[in-house]
């Protein structure tokens, strides 16, 4: 048995509070999530210490390892997956449900962090809507010791140097592939266990190294400035750190080792220990499971049930409420559980197999039988509701981010009798722009789609998510586009460019000024990582500029649609929300589009220096048409900006148009064009 060391609680403290102050937008945090990599660390160092001390007395067994992880790990989590899922059917639409009912299923086989990789970023908005994923750092824990125990088991706890080199190796290269790769491949390496191993593998180099004692005896002073340095990593790593610091990568061995310097040096007598074995600190950290487990359904679900986005009070309001579930779960369930006296084996095993029998046929119930409706049901009509277009199908592919180099790019026939070769240019603005466009065939002899999403047309940039950098919209992907147009044999060659152009020059967190914000999402244009916001808008501008330019030199017009705003929320998910909750009120689609709208002076807000960069400076080209997209929404008669009217939507979501928006924005292009 190893000897408790309150200070690790303590630890524990810091690193779940840093997760759920962060998860609750306190932006004074803003490397809050670094605190799941102190948990791997101190994971990795427990788990480690307890293998080689049964290896060295021949006493280790696979079974009661792995019997240990589920008295630790299943009771508490079956509790909260249970509890979880009549709240989530109440609350969450039925695209949210689905997406719910999958991961209720890979987190009963701790398999929710490839779940989330295949299907989002950590750090998009509809993440926040996910009652379920934290439980990816479970996952990777779960992964780390079906395999870990295993390959210790393979040696003789004697045999120090094999143990010693075998976790260094292994660490190495977990390290370096995850620095490699953490820049293109933001979310594979976020979630996956080859990238995180090392975390956990830097806890298990330290218990081998103290378990040897292959390290050098060190004075009291000595482990005070180590465990300081230590905290010191942490805490300012947790302040200063961001969306924008690669993770994992070697910027996360500042938190990772500075959490092995405390657990190495906090010993008896040092400031570190102290205050780490403060009664409020080890009273936290022993409920840090459970907290853990609860903060994010509590806070996604209340976010699902709340009409306004949740302020600082609600959230002090929430935490209050985790503390609460967490005490009660921390005193009925996992210590009954851990106990062999309270809780047999082969009560573990039966309330193990029927949980997860439960959870899993829940999930796939949902799965197989929650559709998303294309429907609204209001109490006196019906409204279809739209679907996003997700770009031209022919020929069996779809004609969206085309590869250029391989000339496979969609040139699609038309109806108009004289020559105009139609291009249309930019990310998902175009792509879903291009279905409207495609419909009108009277506008063009040939359309040519080269909309790719994520990829405005913006030459000598890069695209970055927050410090992932698009590995597809490059400078080079952008020449490509631009020679493309250029060297495309017509008579008459117009371009459409339309962009999300704020995305990427702009901080663009949002307040519609009625209870809608969404958060920055760290999307940006630039020629590399750590430029601040004035260096990203200016250069921004400046490759705008240069790009239409280069494309009135190629084009004989170009039509530049500005600048797309957006709603702080999806008018579509927000409309289901208002219906299901208050029915009454929202009895006809104009009753539902009156409270969908939006006040002009909010939009303008988020709009009008762009909007006056491009009327001040764009303006000047002969060939060049400038369309104002906000026409459509937000009309002059008007202080609101509409989401819908006539019993359409004219939004699928947050940013995008609708069909029935894009045609009346083809309308306009079309009107333009015959001028």
């Amino acid at each position: 048995m190893l000897k408790y060391r309150p200070e690790i609680d303590g630890l524990r403290t810091i690193a779940v509070m840093s997760v759920i102050l962060f998860h609750a937008g306190f932006e004074f945090i803003s490397g809050g999530f670094l605190g799941v990599d102190v948990f791997f660390v101190i994971s990795g160092f427990l788990i480690t210490s307890l293998i080689l001390q049964e290896l060295e007395e021949g006493r280790f067994s696979l079974f009661n390892f792995y019997e240990r992880r589920v008295r630790r790990i299943a009771p508490a989590l079956a509790v909260v997956l249970l509890v979880s899922v009549p709240f989530a059917w109440w609350l969450l639409s039925e695209d949210q449900l689905i997406n719910y009912s999958q991961s209720l299923v890979a987190t009963t086989f701790f398999a929710s962090n490839v779940l989330f990789w295949l299907e989002s970023g950590y750090f998009d908005t509809a993440a926040e809507l996910k009652p379920l994923l934290h439980t990816w750092s479970l996952a990777v824990e779960e992964q780390y010791y079906v395999i870990f125990p295993l390959l210790l088991s393979l040696f003789s706890a004697k045999k120090a140097w094999r143990i010693l080199g075998l976790i260094s190796f292994l660490l190495i290269v977990s390290l370096i592939a995850a620095n490699h790769y953490s820049a293109s491949y933001h979310s594979l390496t976020f979630f996956l266990l080859p990238f995180r191993a090392w975390e956990l593998l830097i806890g298990a180099l330290l218990a081998s190294l103290m378990f040897y004692q292959h390290l050098p005896k060190l004075s009291v002073a000595w482990h005070n400035l180590l465990s300081l340095i230590g905290l010191f990593a942490i805490v300012g790593s947790i302040l200063l750190f961001g969306e924008h610091t690669p993770t994992p990568s070697f910027y996360t061995l500042i938190p990772t080792v500075g959490t092995a310097l405390i657990i190495l040096s906090a010993v008896n007598g040092t400031l570190v220990n102290t205050l780490l074995r403060r009664v409020p600190f080890v009273l936290i950290g022993k409920l840090s499971y459970s907290l853990y487990l609860w903060h994010q359904p509590v806070f996604a679900l209340a976010k699902a049930y709340s009409l306004r986005a949740l302020t600082n009070i609600d959230y002090l309001v929430l935490i209050l409420v985790v503390f609460l579930l967490s005490a009660v779960t921390y005193q009925f369930v996992e210590q009954p559980f851990r106990n062999r006296q309270k809780v047999s084996s082969p009560r573990l095993l039966v309330f193990y197999v029927l949980t997860s029998i439960a959870t899993v046929a829940i999930g796939l119930y949902g799965h197989f039988n929650v559709k998303v409706a294309d429907r609204l049901q209001l109490q006196q009509e019906v409204l279809q509701l739209p679907s996003a277009f997700m770009g031209i199908e022919h020929r069996g592919r779809n004609c969206s981010f085309p590869s250029i180099k391989e000339d496979d790019v969609c040139v699609l026939a038309g109806k108009k009798v004289e020559p105009r070769s139609l291009f249309i240019l930019g990310d998902s603005q175009s792509r879903v722009l291009s279905g409207a466009l495609w419909q009108d065939k009277t506008l063009y002899s040939e359309l040519v789609d080269l909309s790719a999403s994520g990829c405005p047309f913006l030459l000598d940039l890069s695209i970055y998510e927050g410090a992932a950098q698009n590995p597809q919209c490059t400078p080079e992907y952008q020449q490509l586009r631009l020679d493309f147009i250029k060297q495309f044999e017509s008579e008459y060659k117009v371009v459409v460019v339309s962009a999300h152009w704020l995305h990427y020059g702009y901080d663009d967190a949002v307040d519609n000024g009625v209870g809608g914000i969404s958060a920055e999402r760290h999307i940006k244009a630039a020629t590399g990582l750590n430029q601040s916001s004035e260096q990203v808008r200016a250069n921004f501008k400046t490759a705008l500029a240069n790009s239409i330019k280069k494309l009135t030199q190629v084009a004989d017009r170009v039509v530049l649609v500005y600048p797309s705003y957006s709603n702080g929320w999806s008018p579509v998910e927000r409309a289901r929300k208002l219906v299901r909750l208050y029915p009454e009120k929202h009895a006809t689609s104009k009753a539902l589009f009156n409270a969908l709208a939006i006040p002009q002076a909010a939009i303008n807000q988020q709009t009008a220096d762009f909007e006056q960069f491009v009327e001040s400076s764009l303006s000047t080209y002969s060939n060049l048409t400038l369309i104002n997209s906000k026409q459509i929404t937000c009309r002059p008669d008007s202080d609101v900006c509409i989401a819908g009217e006539d019993g359409q939507f004219l939004f699928t979501d947050e940013l995008h148009l609708s069909a029935a928006g894009n045609q009346k924005l083809v309308k306009v292009i079309a009107k333009r064009l015959a001028e």
